[in-house]
């Protein structure tokens, strides 16, 4: 296949990342220091069979020829079939601080800060960084990836779910 001009665009209702390469039968792009994306194109130009890289894990993606654009979506869950409505994250109280776990999903919090209603944390495996406010009711959390802004969510917190503060928010 003869190399041509392209662009790689990573857009979630707004472009996030944009990368131009030479499209080849086979792609390997750096998109940032914790992203990046592999694939093969096949015989007749229909299909990319690839895996977007996020920190330390791969994550399988199609894309299809749409016209001009190939289009695919990316799951960035470890459990694609698997998937829960909704994630919990569980706040709890160490040695006079707060630490957050998830539960039932498939993020793994590490850099958390808490710091009087402010709370940020990022999750190690796919490289998503979590800013927002604290309060009794809810979380309210700015999500980015490649510090790039994707979208909001709030978890509400989970009257008597267990002893630690425990939130909850729907996958849309």
């Amino acid at each position: 296949m003869k190399e041509e001009n392209a662009v790689f665009k990573l857009s979630k209702n707004k472009d996030i990342i944009t990368n131009k390469f030479k499209f080849s039968n086979k792609i390997n792009l750096v998109l940032d220091d914790n992203l990046r994306f592999n694939g093969v194109v096949n015989q007749d130009k229909s299909i990319i069979t690839g895996f977007m890289g996020s920190k330390r894990d791969f994550y399988p993606i199609k894309l299809y020829k749409k016209g001009k654009f190939y289009v695919g979506n990316w799951n960035l869950s470890g459990y694609r079939h698997l998937n829960p409505n909704d994630l919990k994250l569980s706040m709890k109280e160490v040695n006079s601080s707060y630490t957050v776990y998830p539960m039932l999903g498939t993020y793994w919090v590490s850099d958390f800060k808490h710091e009087k209603n402010k709370i940020s944390f990022k999750d190690y495996k796919t490289g998503l960084k979590f800013e927002g406010l604290l309060s009794t009711s809810e979380m309210v959390l700015n999500i980015s990836l490649a510090e790039n802004h994707i979208t909001k969510t709030t978890f509400k917190k989970i009257k008597n779910y267990s002893k630690s503060n425990t939130f909850s928010a729907s996958i849309k």
